[in-house]
């Protein structure tokens, strides 16, 4: 669900979600005020001043972007062995995932993943994506990680992620 088409009320959304679009359009909002506060922290803790600053990548009304909220249905497999390399990092500036089920692991050195991400009632998992990478010269880091499973046991596995991503030129 793009945030631009919240945004400018041209979002259409399936049957199933349409009683809801008005909770969907406040939660969009507020993942971006809470993508914006971060970048604005950020700024603040890399020393960023005028058009350098982060948030400027998002605080544009006139321009687009591919920001975008979405519910994933990723069920767990009878095996772990069965599922798939998914390794990645994420495209964007800030990916925000909430999920009340163990299911990212985090590339931690160069040759293994770490531990599973331990999911939080109320919270929200932030990662830095490659846009913002880029933007900081390396100064903050896109995470490798992965979505997986930690057990066998086959499971519906719901999450919400918000991919905040900068205004297109």
């Amino acid at each position: 669900m793009a945030y631009d088409e919240f945004r400018h009320n041209k979002i259409q959304l399936p049957s199933i979600l349409r009683r809801n679009a008005l909770q969907l359009e406040s939660f969009s909002n507020l993942s971006q005020q809470v993508g914006t506060q971060v970048l604005q922290a950020l700024s603040d803790g890399l020393g960023l001043a005028g058009r350098d600053r982060l948030e400027h990548q998002v605080n544009d009304s006139a321009r687009t972007s591919d920001t975008a909220l979405k519910f994933v249905s990723e069920p767990s497999l009878a095996r772990v062995s069965d599922v798939g390399d998914n390794t990645h990092t994420d495209n964007g500036l800030l990916s925000m995932v909430w999920c009340d089920e163990w299911g990212f692991k985090i590339k931690d050195d160069a040759d293994d993943f770490g531990s599973f991400t331990r999911p939080v009632d109320g919270t929200v998992i932030i990662h830095v994506a490659n846009t913002l990478q880029k933007l900081t010269g390396g100064h903050l880091h896109s995470t490798l990680h992965q979505v997986t499973q930690p057990l066998d046991g086959a499971a519906p596995r719901l999450f919400l992620a918000y991919n905040l991503r900068p205004y297109l030129s």
